[in-house]
């Protein structure tokens, strides 16, 4: 009783990015891979094949250009800052290289006057900057709602890391959050080291009961304050 039971042939998404976990989680649960799709008004659309990460998009419809933050084409195997687009089939509203604000990584494979297959990173408004590296909200998003515990977060850049603020409505495992945030940074492109540093005084009040503090900074101590207790982890952004 009160469970879903059905047996679908197939499944899209399209809307938020499709990050690696829910793909899993998804064919896991249904038994189908997924086929993930992106849409734009503009006109650019495509799709992938079923439980893969690259998507095949319509460039017959669009001329599709992806460039750096200086309108630069980019090579395959880069992300770009942005996309442009040139509709070529909206009579009534013409678009020449509009901009859409997404990065695409163009694969090897796309080949010479095919169609564009591309990795999509999502939009490119939302995401940190150290030096070259570009690290995407999703970085941090997709641990964060992996925690049932956690009803709300803030996440601030530092010089080298992120500061992180916590609301928990439960119990959150505090070491495997550091742990899986330092993981999903590395995978971003910054270099994390890790290590436990005990108990040590911070001059900073110690939040109320079931709001928590962790910080991801270079070459300073990372401190989980939660509420009563202390606990003190170094989680150190040491090159990128």
């Amino acid at each position: 009783m009160g469970r879903l039971r059905i047996g679908p042939r197939a499944i899209i998404t399209t809307a938020e990015m499709l990050t690696d976990a829910a793909r899993l989680a998804i064919a896991d649960g249904f038994g189908v891979p997924p086929v993930n799709t992106f849409a734009s008004t503009e006109g650019l659309v495509g799709h992938s094949d079923p439980g893969g990460t690259e998507l095949t998009f319509a460039t017959d419809m669009c001329l599709t250009e992806l460039v750096d933050a200086g309108g630069r084409p980019v090579p395959p195997g880069t992300p770009s800052a942005r996309v442009l687009v040139t509709n070529l089939h909206n009579f009534s509203q013409p678009m020449i290289r509009y901009e859409l604000s997404d990065s695409f990584t163009a694969c090897d494979s796309a080949g010479s006057g095919g169609p564009l297959r591309a990795l999509v990173a999502g939009r490119d408004d939302g995401a940190f900057r150290y030096g070259a590296v570009v690290v995407h909200s999703i970085a941090v998003r997709t641990v964060m709602t992996a925690a049932p515990a956690v009803t709300e977060y803030q996440v601030r850049q530092t010089a080298r890391g992120v500061d992180l603020d916590v609301v928990a409505a439960g119990s959150v495992d505090q070491r495997a959050m550091s742990a899986a945030l330092a993981a999903s940074l590395t995978r971003a492109g910054l270099r994390i080291r890790m290590s436990p540093c005990g108990s040590s005084p911070r001059s900073r009040a110690i939040p109320p009961p079931g709001r928590h503090s962790a910080s991801f900074p270079s070459g300073r101590g990372s401190h989980w304050l939660p509420g009563p207790g202390r606990m003190s982890m170094l989680v150190a952004a040491i090159g990128s």
